[in-house]
């Protein structure tokens, strides 16, 4: 695995996988276009969603956890039980996904009781990153201490989606204040969907400025992985280790080439 800074600790890859939550987010209209005529989209769909599961459960890396989105959570619950992978891998389902201010908060509530209820163990909400922008921390602060509320009655945990490519370093500084008020467990930097991942820069600020757990995303690869740990890393000298309960990161490709 290539290392942006070549002086960085390098970590190894099954190590690396430990910390992993690797996902499954693409809805089944993704794959209109991608479909032959006189074929099933749905189908498709449904093929490559238990393909990525079975990879999950016999390949030769173990992610730590599997992120899907709310509604599949009781399939990967199920085939992940028939599986005797159950007890091995975290079930992580997104919520308000991928656009933070398109759902009212009592839809993301609905998501979250759903999904918990289905299964999951987490909850990776995005952040109404827009209300941020206006200046309405009150509005930011009562939708995470909403979903927290039922997270904690289930037991889970909950990551708050930042979005980092839509904010200044300002607003991911108070984004980070507000989700710690708020009860996060974790605050994870982008969706994958927006406009780029998480930068280099970015991901400092986050550091600098949340001490739970961190979940870097957006477009994390071979090429980047190693440079990312090492920011973590170096910002917290003492305690870090790859330990999912400090740190984590949200791929779709580091591990299994689809």
């Amino acid at each position: 695995m290539k290392i942006d800074n070549p002086t960085a600790k390098t970590f190894p890859l099954n190590k690396i996988a430990a910390i992993c939550d690797h996902t499954f987010l693409t809805r089944t209209e993704a794959y209109r276009e991608r479909t032959l005529p006189g074929k099933s989209s749905i189908k498709r769909r449904q093929a490559d969603f238990f393909q990525f599961l079975r990879s999950v459960c016999h390949g030769d890396l173990q992610p730590f956890a599997v992120c899907v989105r709310a509604e599949d959570i009781p399939h990967a619950y199920r085939f992940l039980e028939e599986n005797n992978s159950k007890e091995k891998v975290v079930l992580v389902a997104t919520v308000g996904f991928p656009e933070g201010a398109w759902y009212k908060t009592q839809y993301k509530l609905f998501e979250t009781q759903y999904a918990m209820g289905e299964g999951a163990d987490e909850i990776d909400m995005v952040l109404n990153y827009q209300a941020l922008k206006e200046g309405n921390h009150a509005r930011v602060l009562e939708e995470m201490q909403v979903l927290k509320k039922v997270v904690d009655r289930f037991g889970g945990k909950l990551k708050v989606i930042l979005e980092t490519s839509e904010l200044s370093d300002e607003l991911i500084a108070q984004a980070c204040h507000l989700a710690a008020h708020g009860g996060a467990d974790f605050v994870k930097t982008s969706t994958g969907f927006a406009t780029t991942g998480v930068k280099a820069e970015q991901l400092k600020v986050v550091c600098n400025n949340f001490a739970g757990g961190i979940k870097i995303s957006g477009g994390i690869n071979a090429q980047n992985v190693q440079h990312f740990l090492s920011i973590i890393s170096n910002s917290r000298p003492g305690v870090f280790a790859l330990d999912p309960a400090k740190v984590r990161i949200g791929e779709s490709q580091l591990l299994y080439t689809p």
